[in-house]
């Protein structure tokens, strides 16, 4: 528990306000994606770009090992690595500043693809591929589902 507690002091995440966090999703709603908010939380802790960066680095060492350790993992699909990246981090780290994103198919019988955005202090954010814990190019959301 003293690691996490020194994980988190050392990551340094900075409180906002759940109204802040719904007026950003809004201005992403309004460069054209389509998608219903679900909040579970009333304050978001969110970590700097740089941060991001090496929460990362961590993940992409936890995905080797956990392929390595469990092999039956590799088959696992994209809302199981979004879904996972999202709760790990907010379970361990408290740091509930990354929305799980379902881009659903028209019909909703399932995901078109599932990833995370990390959402920064300065009010902007980046796409995630949990599956490789790399920054990737966002996919325009349409009848989507976000996690915040």
């Amino acid at each position: 528990r003293s690691v996490l507690r020194l994980a988190r002091w050392y990551l340094q995440p900075e409180e906002r306000s759940l109204a802040w966090v719904s007026e950003k999703l809004t201005a992403v709603a309004a460069e054209g994606h389509e998608f219903v908010p679900l909040y579970a939380d009333s304050r978001y802790w969110l970590l700097t770009e740089a941060k991001w960066a090496q929460v990362l680095w961590v993940w992409r060492k936890f995905l080797f090992v956990t392929r390595f350790l469990f092999p039956y993992t590799v088959d696992r699909d994209c809302d199981d690595f979004s879904g996972s990246f999202k709760s790990i981090l907010g379970w361990l780290l408290e740091i509930n500043g990354v929305v799980d994103v379902w881009n659903r198919n028209p019909d909703q019988s399932r995901s078109r693809h599932s990833y995370n955005l990390a959402l920064f202090p300065d009010g902007t954010y980046k796409s995630i591929e949990p599956q490789t814990g790399r920054w990737t190019e966002m996919a325009p959301i349409r009848n989507g589902i976000l996690r915040v």
